[in-house]
């Protein structure tokens, strides 16, 4: 038998000037996994990215058909620190490619 339990929060704001639009989000996870002889690991994840992108542009005095929401994450790092599985920090966007561990 094997098992986790994931508890997590997190937050985010969203800012929206004209078609442009940027969210900040931030969350952190506590994390435990077992089997049938007890726990195995207990992990700590924290999260935080920047997300930027235009609305779609069907309202107002300039109206594009065919224009859905398209964002793009700009940077961001999920760091994670575990019992028995060790630290590593991960980069998105920008910050793609840069790994610690």
């Amino acid at each position: 038998m094997r098992g986790s339990l994931e508890v997590s929060a997190g937050k985010s704001a969203e800012i929206e000037r004209g078609p442009v639009k940027a969210e900040v989000k931030g969350s952190v996870a506590g994390r435990v996994e077992f089997d049938n002889r007890g726990v195995t690991d207990v992990i700590v994840k924290v999260e935080a990215e920047v997300e930027v992108g235009i609305s779609s542009l069907t309202e107002g005095p300039v109206k594009l058909s065919g224009t859905g929401e398209r964002t793009v994450v700009v940077g961001g790092v999920e760091g994670r620190m575990g019992w028995n599985s060790g630290s590593s920090v991960t980069g998105k966007g920008i910050l793609q490619g840069v790994q610690i561990k």
